[in-house]
């Protein structure tokens, strides 16, 4: 018989079992996939804690939850503000 995680199980679980420290660095590709919203605030609430620890989160998202208090590496200019602009006319 199988077993199956989705990716935002996965995710939390690691978030929540794992010792991060100063010295390490999270490098996350799209944490919000297939997550609803309260999925998306759950993860970044973690990676809240995390980082409250020292450890450097890199993030690689469309979600606008994930943009704010962030230092921005933006690899098309404006682009969070284009993104932040099309979720408050939803």
């Amino acid at each position: 018989r199988a077993v199956f995680s989705s990716h935002g199980e996965i995710m939390r679980s690691v978030l929540a079992n794992f010792q991060f420290n100063s010295r390490d660095c999270l490098l996350v590709d799209e944490p919000d996939a297939g997550e609803d919203i309260d999925g998306v605030m759950r993860i970044k609430n973690a990676f809240e804690k995390i980082t409250k620890k020292g450890c450097q989160v890199i993030i690689a998202t469309h979600h606008p939850f994930f943009l704010k208090n962030a230092n921005l590496i933006e690899l098309e200019h404006h682009y969070a503000e284009k993104l932040i602009s099309l979720y408050k006319n939803v």
